[in-house]
């Protein structure tokens, strides 16, 4: 494990932290951004704290791989000088050589939006993205660009100063000497100053930005009138930045990014308001709220030679997918609130997490891939699958009824292939949630063809099906044949073979919107029903467990191999077969990447070593493994 040490220097605070080579902080310090003794003071206690962090850390400074520094301003990296810190330095300050004669090791000076891109690039929000711009919402208003996978710095070095950009001829004075700055209208220095003006009586000597939020929140026509001001405002300054670098991508951090909804939310259609035409038709802005918090800066600055000058990570990357929603009559909220899926609509039955079916197959959200889906990457990158099958071989879903679900049946190859079918449907239930007393349908009572139709002609539905109990944490192997169906209330992970091929036996007589009666496929369906007795469930069995994680193994065989991980705290995995994973319970970081509930990404082939952290559990799916694939190289 390689560790790093980040400094931010902010405006009125300074954050230091050790950092270890996967993003996370080991431990970190703050203390006042005071230089009224001098710079050199400044830095020395700055280097104290540094030392006094690594003590308490039982490390030295020889273990350290790299120094870095973000400052407030404009900075020359290569020279180690503060050129122009208006709120804090000043100007052409040479700080470098008094952190390194201190510290007697090399250090490097960044900007601090620009530190604070970076290490949403490696470890945070920005990680899916190869183009973004980062924009801090605090004091002031900084912003860092990541082009190409880079930090774009502009042959002055001051590329991104979004914050003092005139928007407004004449405008109000900024702390920069110019006049009309963007950062006097929407930071919140600009909030507040301009509220002391408008209102002073109503912050009752509460002189934070805060301040005019809450006034805001509690029905405060003035207050609010201001932010919307503010906001819209800042969607002209980054509508700039949109015109000028055709990026379309905004992660916004800072303090303000407390009031998301007032802010942030806003703002995509308020930016393609004062777009070039060109772009703005497309509808492709994102605003997305950044990940790291305030450590950004200090672990962006901490890796800003390791990753930035050296590229040293892995060429592949995980792959997140959006996914697809489907009504059903049996649908409702349920799975919209327990997955957290604010865009879903109030019929959803199930999310499809994987699929590559025509017409239905999932959108990549990574950066590199923009704009393609699941079925392009099967196609045309093969080698993130490095697969046995010619086709995507699974439809995977998240499945929570509100109702009880129509009782149906998979056919076995054979009878797929008569239909026209490339393969036949195998099927399987893992149970994240179930209701007390709960059941399923699995398998019927009639001993061959002839019984079955007699149960059928005397609608002895009751008589006919088995009701098999089943609790949370279990998991139900369905071969094909198998008569089936879930009942309201389980919420469930299920894998199918990627034949969408579903022949439904009964429906309880429910109409639709319509009052029609749903088709049913019987005469199909009585073709493929199986009269052998169902197993029942399948026998799981832990296969690799330390104290942070377990991994249990439910199902492998030529048709998917399905694992379960749960994490609590931070452990290591190697992959070389590609894994779909969706997270079922709580949340944590992949990759520097932060997951929660519900969402689901791809580790390609040959990935190599995934480490993980936090507090949740992920299901896997992938194509048939040896037994010691996965537990020689868990650690």
């Amino acid at each position: 494990m390689k560790y790093f040490i980040g400094v931010d220097i902010g405006g009125t605070k300074t954050n230091i932290g050790i950092v270890r080579e996967d993003g996370r902080v080991l431990a970190k310090r703050k203390l006042p951004s005071d230089t009224l003794d001098g710079i050199n003071t400044f830095v020395d206690i700055i280097c104290k704290e540094i030392s006094i962090l690594l003590i308490e850390n039982n490390m030295k400074l020889e273990e350290i791989g790299n120094i870095g520094i973000g400052i407030p301003g404009t900075a020359d990296s290569e020279n180690g000088i503060i050129e122009y810190s208006p709120n804090l330095f000043g100007t052409d300050v040479t700080i470098r050589p008094v952190f390194e004669e201190k510290l007697g090791r090399k250090v490097t000076l960044v900007q601090d939006s620009w530190a604070a891109a970076w290490g949403e690039k490696l470890f945070g929000a920005g990680k899916a993205f190869e183009n973004f711009f980062c924009v801090t919402l605090g004091t002031g208003i900084g912003c860092g660009v990541i082009a190409e996978g880079k930090i774009f710095k502009g042959t002055m070095n001051s590329a991104g100063e979004i914050g003092h950009t005139p928007i407004i001829m004449g405008g109000r004075k900024c702390s920069c000497g110019n006049y009309g700055c963007l950062e006097c209208y929407s930071s919140g220095t600009g909030i507040l100053k301009q509220a002391m003006e408008l209102f002073p009586e109503k912050l009752q000597g509460d002189e934070r930005a805060e301040r005019v939020f809450e006034l805001a929140d509690n029905g405060d026509s003035d207050a609010a009138g201001l932010i919307n001001d503010a906001v819209e405002k800042l969607a002209y300054g980054l509508a700039l930045l949109v015109n000028l670098f055709s990026i379309d991508t905004f992660l916004i951090s800072g303090g303000l990014c407390a009031h998301k909804k007032r802010i942030i939310d806003p703002l995509p259609s308020l930016i393609e308001k004062y777009g070039y035409e060109s772009w703005t038709r497309k509808k492709r802005i994102r605003v997305i709220q950044a990940e790291l918090g305030s450590d950004a800066p200090m672990i962006g600055a901490a890796f800003i030679n390791w990753g930035n000058n050296n590229r040293d990570r892995k060429d592949r990357e995980l792959i997140f997918l959006s996914p697809i929603p489907r009504d059903a009559i049996w649908g409702g909220r349920l799975l919209k609130e327990y997955f957290h899926y604010e865009g879903y609509g109030n019929q959803v039955g199930q999310s499809w997490s994987f699929s590559a079916q025509e017409g239905a197959s999932n959108y990549i959200l990574n950066e590199k891939y923009r704009g393609k889906t699941l079925a392009d990457l099967w196609k045309r990158h093969p080698e993130l699958f490095e697969s046995g099958f010619k086709e995507f071989p699974f439809i995977i879903s998240l499945v929570a009824p509100v109702d009880d679900l129509s009782i149906q049946v998979h056919p076995d190859k054979e009878y797929a292939r008569k239909k026209g079918f490339p393969m036949g449907k195998n099927e399987a239930w893992y149970f994240i949630r179930t209701e007390e007393d709960s059941s399923i349908v699995y398998g019927h009572g009639a001993e061959n063809e002839t019984e079955l139709r007699k149960y059928i002609d005397k609608e002895e539905w009751n008589s006919l099906i088995c009701l098999k109990p089943v609790r949370t944490e279990d998991f139900v192997y369905i071969p094909a044949g198998t008569l089936h169906a879930l009942k309201k209330g389980n919420i469930v992970y299920e894998v199918q073979q990627a034949a969408d091929i579903t022949y439904r036996f009964y429906d309880y007589g429910r109409t639709d919107q319509n009052g029609n009666r749903r088709i049913l496929h019987l005469e199909d369906a009585i073709a493929c029903i199986s009269y052998e007795k169902p197993a029942g469930n399948e026998e799981s069995r832990v296969i690799y467990e330390n104290k942070n994680c377990r991994l249990t193994r439910y199902h492998n065989d030529e048709n998917f191999c399905i694992t379960k991980i749960e994490i609590n705290g931070f452990s290591k995995i190697i992959f070389e077969k590609y894994q779909l994973a969706t997270v079922i319970r709580g949340n944590g970081i992949v990759e520097g990447m932060q997951v929660s509930i519900g969402k689901s990404f791809l580790i390609p082939a040959g990935y190599g070593e995934v480490s993980l952290d936090g507090d949740m559990d992920l299901i896997l799916t992938s194509e048939e493994q040896q037994a010691e694939d996965l537990t020689q190289s868990a650690r």
